[in-house]
């Protein structure tokens, strides 16, 4: 559902520098896209239009944030508490038969699709490897990092 108090844009005279924008799915908001001019980053911007979604989603009583990140800002997520879950997809033809017991990683989610089964572990930090490592042991043909956060009232 769209949801206009999830689009926030920082300006510097007049231009934007900086946009975050989200979308209402159940009782999530999904963050979209967040961007920032290039000359502008590692300056506070990103933190600071963050700061403003995650008051936003709370104010329309929403309580988790769930989003995907480019590996380069994983761990602008992580440094906002943000914890990380290792997404992977998998053709049914693929899939291990023991698929749930393969791996020491806590299967946290499972959804099934027309084309894929879609696997959702939780695991401490994102790592190159360990995502690298569990996409040929499950044969997945695609796997990212997705990242939540439980928001309190403030």
């Amino acid at each position: 559902m769209r949801c206009p108090e999830l689009f926030i844009a920082a300006y510097q005279k007049n231009k934007i520098i900086g946009v975050v924008f989200g979308y209402v799915k159940k009782n999530n908001a999904l963050l979209g896209e967040m961007a920032i001019d290039k000359k502008y980053r590692n300056k506070g911007v990103g933190s600071k239009l963050l700061d403003l979604f995650e008051k936003q989603v709370i104010k329309i009583s929403k309580r988790k944030i769930l989003l995907g990140a480019r590996e380069e800002a994983e761990f602008f997520y992580i440094r906002r508490k943000y914890k990380p879950v290792l997404f992977l997809q998998i053709r049914y033809n693929m899939l291990p038969k023991n698929y749930s017991s393969m791996s020491k990683y806590r299967l946290i989610k499972e959804t099934n699709y027309t084309d894929a089964k879609r696997l959702f572990f939780e695991v401490e930090k994102p790592s190159k490897y360990l995502k690298k490592r569990l996409i040929s042991l499950f044969h997945a043909y695609n796997g990212i990092y997705l990242f939540e956060k439980e928001l309190k009232k403030q």
